[in-house]
């Protein structure tokens, strides 16, 4: 422990010792997979922008390309990378083909003390290693949500996957299992373990295969990787199955080859990576560790679909020659959000802060309160559905039943019941963070993360179901019906947080009351009462009941079409003395 304190002192030191600038000329190894030009010019264009943002002088940054003569040629890749060490390079910027076959060799650069960052992908190393990619857990869950909207909620369908040990495609992968399973019980998944190999040949191959077996009753396909997707459009191509007759979903990891099949209508969907942002986030962590000729114990994940920045990282909280992070940024640079295993349960990361409100029952009464949050906590991303109830609890309450839907038709004590038996479950398994357990979000938690930095948010048909939008036309008797929806159907808050406002109100842990005045921390509710709190409406509720200053109340024993929850992952209160 004390060498590594003494060795990150001396990288410190190396840190504000070190010039502005890099000096005079540097050089960046890049090691991709083989690669089109577009791919080649994009992240020769990003590096380039990376020097500028370092301050190096115009043609001071040489790049040095290698890559694979063959598409997806794992050992030559290892022994691209293995030969720069007879090379004189600053630092290196690696595309992995295979996170496992690829580790023995960054393991290797990084005991060199040459500065490696991953782009697009990780490796399986054992030393720390600085990783940049796309959001990609979050790309397979757009991939399936846009699939099944083309789709109508009901179909067949296959997932082809890239190869094993791809780590971005294996992401996505896993993100479009959980919503397809989770959300549309109307779509069965025909094939999910067939992987497309290393090339568009070997996919071509693979998806004609599936064609054969599956292809006169197939309505949709993904793909996960730009590679596979080229193999999959070609087998598509030759069975007649193109144009939309099966709804195909990709994704380009920023060639050109699949932008061609979307213009003539062969690809329906085709979600894109910022493989500009992330080569550009990569070089410049590079070029900043080589400044500091070290390479410190840190990992970042960023760049989510769309170029939004979003850095996670494992200590330190330090990276030199990029902006200090405060604020909430600095929160989304060290904790991430959580998925709670076999339940596909996702938890969103809040970051402390302060929230200003009024202290009555009422928007806008009484005195002005500010209200901080000194710890982070996690809220659900999404309503407890009933699948994930049906997980933990013995029967389901509901009125409006499919799995994907919120459950509701729940009471407070019965919400409270859900949160006490899963963090047994976590505690039991010890995936408990220490000091935390899985509860109703206080009220102020639940309207902190509701409003997301804005001030008040009202609902509008974009984000909520509301009296005004939730209805649909059943046949006769039937008629006009409103109704509860599934998760994640309108566009989320600010930090990721789906149906907040309308769908079903939401339990709070908190006795009914007003706030105390004046600055309040970590407040948790009066310590009394009769009635427990319920926020952001339903989808029986008139609009300016739904907006995130709002406030409800009901006894806890209540239940109500109208009434549901979202779980909360809060520290745990201070044992009494």
């Amino acid at each position: 422990m004390k060498s590594l304190k003494r060795g990150w002192s001396r990288f410190l030191l190396a840190v504000l010792l070190a010039p502005v600038t890099l000096g005079a000329s540097f050089r960046l190894a890049v090691v991709t997979d083989a690669a089109d030009e577009l791919y080649q010019h994009t992240v020769k264009t990003a590096i380039a922008k990376a020097g500028q943002d370092a301050g190096l002088p115009d043609g001071a940054l040489e790049i040095v390309w290698r890559a694979p003569m063959r598409e997806g040629d794992r050992q030559e890749q290892v022994r691209l990378l293995r030969d720069l060490a007879r090379d004189r390079v600053d630092a290196v910027l690696l595309a992995p083909i295979d996170r496992k076959e690829l580790a023995p060799s960054a393991d290797e650069a990084r005991r060199e003390h040459r500065p490696l960052v991953c782009f697009g992908g990780m490796v399986d190393a054992v030393g720390p290693l600085s990783v940049v990619m796309a959001d990609n857990l979050e790309l397979g869950r757009s991939a399936a949500r846009r699939l099944a909207a083309r789709l109508n909620g009901h179909g067949r369908v296959i997932l082809l996957r890239s190869q094993i040990h791809a780590s971005a495609a294996e992401q996505r992968e896993e993100g479009f299992l959980e919503i397809l399973q989770r959300e549309y019980p109307g779509i069965e998944l025909v094939a999910t373990d067939y992987h497309a190999g290393p090339t568009s040949d070997s996919a071509q191959r693979v998806m004609t295969g599936l064609l054969d077996r599956y292809g006169r009753d197939l309505q949709g396909i993904f793909v996960s990787s730009e590679p596979s997707a080229v193999g999959a459009l070609m087998a598509l191509r030759n069975a007649g199955l193109a144009g939309g007759q099966v709804k195909f979903v990709a994704v380009d990891d920023g060639g050109v080859r699949l932008r061609e099949g979307q213009k003539v209508g062969d690809i329906q969907e085709l979600l894109m990576v910022d493989l500009a942002g992330v080569v550009r986030e990569a070089a410049r962590f590079a070029l900043a560790q080589a400044r500091a000729g070290a390479s410190p114990a840190r990992r970042v994940v960023g760049i989510g679909a769309g170029g939004q920045r979003e850095l996670r990282d494992e200590a330190p909280p330090f990276w030199p020659g990029l902006p200090a992070i405060t604020g909430p940024e600095k929160f989304a640079a060290t904790t991430s959000d959580r998925t709670v295993p076999d339940m596909g349960l996702v938890l969103v990361a809040i970051p402390p802060g302060v929230m200003s409100r009024s202290s009555g029952e009422r928007p806008g009464s009484t005195a002005p309160v500010q209200v901080s949050f000194s710890r982070p906590y996690w809220l659900g991303k999404y309503e407890v559905t009933q699948g994930e109830w049906l997980a933990l609890m013995d029967s389901n309450p509901s009125d409006f039943v499919a799995p994907c839907l919120p459950v509701d038709n729940v009471s407070w004590r019965e919400a409270t019941d859900f949160c006490m038996r899963l963090t047994e479950r976590e505690r039991q398994a010890r995936r408990l963070p220490p000091g935390y357990l899985y509860a109703l979000p206080t009220e102020a938690q639940w309207e902190y993360a509701c409003r997301a930095g804005a001030e008040v948010i009202q609902i509008s048909p974009d984000d909520g179901w509301c009296r005004m939008n939730s209805g649909t036309l059943h046949p006769a008797p039937a008629g006009w019906r409103m109704s509860t929806h599934p998760m994640g159907t309108l566009r989320g808050n600010a930090w990721g947080l789906h149906d907040m406002l309308g769908n079903v109100a939401e339990w709070c842990s908190d006795w009914s009351g007003d706030y105390p005045g004046g600055a309040i921390a970590d407040y948790s509710g009066p310590a009394s009462g009769t009635h427990r709190v319920l926020r952001g409406g339903s989808w029986w509720s008139d609009p300016q009941n739904c907006r995130s200053d709002h406030r409800h109340r009901a006894p806890p024993d209540r239940k109500h079409s109208a009434l549901g929850f979202r779980v909360a992952l809060v520290p745990a209160p201070p044992s009494p003395s």
